[in-house]
């Protein structure tokens, strides 16, 4: 357990034929009966294997625990003061939990068991700093499973750690974790942190009995009911070099209300991991909060609460003191906006990140939702943000292009990330689908819009798309991002598709799905794709958009010389048929349209022999 007690390797067990039990071969290596209970606790599992007659002065039974009067015999043999805290002292047991009033801890070394609360253990020298180089040993009784309630966590991350039944370091986590075994703690030689309080109950923990908030850091708990967390000594000044995680636990839904911070940004950030977005009021907590500061100027902080419901919109929201819209917003209020989001002086239906055209800021988070009861549609007049870090989500989902033209029917949020800015967006909320204009093409509704080198093209009245070059083979190392804008739910075409192109290392995908021609008549999502830079082999696509989808869904469709069976439209069948299907280089290509799920019965199959022609999915069917 890194104790220095328990370095030497001369724990044995009795041979496997006798009555198991275990004993330390010198009882100075035993401060008390309660330290060697810890050893035995933790190491009994493995005893048997070990395979050695035993020797020594201080002996237990499987399953016994030793007495008082056991502790006394090995401190005189040992001559050393006891080093264990147990509160107050056990008398024999044959194990089942602490009798009641009692802890369940047994603890060697410097942490000792909280006087307030006896379910609970704390670090050395708790609330305040815990030193260097210290180690120790946590043991639970009689080893039945209890329930983590993290009181306090603040340590030095990744040097200082609690390892909780063997395992890894202690993890921040919304769901309940358990305790079976015991805790093990230990301290590098350099910086310290404010301690921790770690408590075994007999009960689930649960926000009713705890609060939401579980917190790892200097952060701080509390409000009615522990519902909020600020940075450390709010309303004072934070510190230098501050990191802080928080999570709400699972078994409640609740959205952030975060009162306006005073952080130094970008270098001082309050975010939700992974993707470090800027927190912002009414988004659901169900995701990691991170606090970080830096080693330079501070502020005052922040306050960060877990509401029941969504808080409303309005006022002085997160982020800054930007205009808000509110019941009284400018030409007729068709916006509330909060933070530092603008709306349009010229006109009132459209609202732009800070400082639009120019460079918004770090760390802005906005809110902006329609004041009106009449339909309105999203018009994007300008998007230029840093992908992948900075998001305008509507109604908790990320912004891409299918939602232009869409009607606004929930909250809209902006949070920018602590480093690079762009010129940021313009947003309009129109009372019609309108026409939107990037500085290469004009997109009507109904049209693609395109990411990458993909061709668009007009075909007997249908909005397509191509891979480049086509019907030529496209090059390596491209890339498109497709959707259709505005128009409401378009239906995929899947019009040409060399599906040997690339030997399939490039990829077409419609959301997390290959498109193949089983795709067509599916309502189209996001569409992608890549060439690789791995083969010389290229090939072409043609995808189009319709109204409708052209065929029912579950019925065939095909190309080449094969043919519907005119008897049973379930039935497709060689040219033909049943005659011969004749001689030359015949191919068909058959799949179900509109991705429904159907069922291969093979009817009748006669064919050249030693060569089986006929594939579904690449392999015959019949094999």
């Amino acid at each position: 357990f890194g104790s220095s007690h328990f370095r030497a390797s001369r724990l044995s067990a009795a041979p496997r034929s006798s009555t198991p039990a275990l004993s330390l071969s010198s009882a100075a290596m035993v401060r008390s009966g309660a330290q060697l209970l810890a050893a035995l606790a933790l190491c009994a599992p493995a005893a048997a294997d070990l395979g050695q007659g035993l020797r020594g002065s201080v002996r237990a039974e499987p399953g016994a625990m030793l007495d008082s009067r056991d502790s006394d015999a090995a401190e005189e043999a040992s001559g050393t003061a006891a080093n264990t805290t147990r509160a107050p002292a056990l008398t024999t047991t044959t194990g089942g939990d602490a009798e009641e009033g009692l802890s369940p801890w047994v603890v060697e070394g410097p942490c000792r068991v909280s006087e307030d609360d006896t379910d609970c253990v704390e670090s050395p020298n708790f609330p305040k700093n815990y030193g260097n180089g210290q180690s120790c040993v946590a043991t639970l009784i009689g080893h039945k499973t209890r329930y983590l309630d993290l009181l306090r966590y603040d340590v030095e991350v990744q040097y200082d750690d609690v390892h909780v039944d063997q395992q890894g370091p202690l993890a921040i986590s919304r769901e309940p974790q358990t305790i079976t075994g015991g805790l093990m703690w230990s301290s590098d030689d350099s910086t310290v942190g404010g301690g921790w309080k770690i408590c075994a109950r007999a009960l689930p923990v649960t926000t009713e009995t705890s609060g939401p908030w579980v917190v790892f850091g200097p952060c701080e708990v509390g409000g009615p009911g522990r519902d909020c967390v600020t940075s450390p000594h709010f309303p004072e000044d934070y510190g230098n070099n501050e990191l802080c995680y928080m999570a709400v636990r699972s078994d409640v839904t609740r959205y952030a209300d975060l009162s306006p911070p005073d952080v130094v940004a970008p270098h001082d950030f309050l975010v939700v991991s992974p993707n470090w977005e800027a927190v912002a009021t009414g988004r659901e907590l169900d995701d990691v909060v991170l606090w970080k500061s830096d080693k330079s100027e501070t502020a005052g902080g922040w306050k960060l609460c877990a509401a029941s419901e969504p808080p409303a919109s309005g006022g002085d929201g997160p982020g800054g003191d930007g205009p808000a819209g509110g019941d009284d917003g400018p030409a007729g209020g068709v916006w509330s906006v909060t933070g530092p989001c603008t709306i349009d002086e010229a006109d009132a239906e459209c609202v732009t990140s800070s400082s639009y055209p120019e460079d918004y800021g770090n760390m802005e988070t906005c809110t902006m939702a329609l004041l009106t009861d009449e339909t309105r549609y999203l018009a994007v007049d300008s998007y230029d943000v840093e992908e992948g870090y900075d998001f305008l989500s509507i109604g908790g989902v990320r912004y891409d292009p299918t939602f232009a033209g869409g009607a606004i029917t929930e909250e809209i949020t902006w949070s920018s990330d602590e480093s690079v800015a762009k010129s940021g967006w313009r947003i309009c909320a129109r009372r019609t689908i309108t026409t939107m204009t990037t500085t290469t093409r004009t997109f009507q509704p109904g049209s693609w819009f395109i990411d990458g080198p993909c061709e668009s093209l007009v075909e007997d009245g249908k909005q397509c798309v191509t891979s480049p070059n086509f019907p030529e083979d496209y090059a390596n190392n491209q890339k498109c991002s497709l959707s259709v804008y505005g128009g409401g739910t378009k239906y995929l075409e899947v019009a040409y598709l060399d599906e040997a192109a690339g030997y399939r290392a490039d990829s077409l995908m419609m959301g997390e799905d290959e498109i193949t021609h089983h795709a067509s008549g599916q309502a189209i999502t996001e569409i992608t794709w890549a060439s690789d830079g791995l083969t010389s082999v290229g090939g072409s696509w043609k995808l189009c958009a319709l109204e409708a989808p052209k065929q029912e869904a579950g019925t065939w469709e095909w190309t080449g010389p094969c043919e519907l069976d005119p008897a049973d439209s379930e039935c497709i069948t060689s040219p033909h048929f049943p005659g011969a299907y004749g001689e030359g280089d015949l191919r068909c290509s058959m799949w179900i349209y509109g991705g429904e799920t159907r069922y291969l019965e093979i009817v009748r199959m006669e064919m050249e022999t030693g060569f089986p022609p006929l594939f579904l999915g690449g392999k015959p069917p019949f094999a």
